[in-house]
């Protein structure tokens, strides 16, 4: 999946800053870790749940190169949007891979 960037808040899209998003397949092996307020899903270190690439718009030509390693589940969330708490609130947390970067 091809996400087109926005840089600025209420800025137009900037075309040459993209994210790619993509899935492991088949998925790995995963940990649960829970408690009262969340609980976490992560890999077993070997392979990462997702890979994620940015091409920053300074440098078109480049590419950061991510590794998917846990996604937390909360519940409350922790963020507000627009001064607002939701029920349930997802965070993806990644590492650079600098071997695909």
């Amino acid at each position: 999946m091809d996400i087109p960037g926005i840089i600025q808040k209420d800025a137009e899209p900037d075309s040459r800053f993209t994210i790619r998003f993509g899935m492991a397949n088949p998925a790995p092996a995963l940990e649960l870790d829970i408690n009262a307020t969340h609980f976490h899903m992560s890999s077993d270190g070997e392979k990462p749940l997702a890979h994620t690439v940015v091409h920053p718009p300074e440098d078109p030509d480049s590419a950061l190169s991510f590794k998917m390693i846990r996604i937390h589940v909360k519940s409350p969330s922790e963020h507000t949007i627009n001064l607002q708490h939701y029920p349930v609130e997802l965070q993806f947390e990644h590492d650079l891979d600098l071997d695909h970067s």
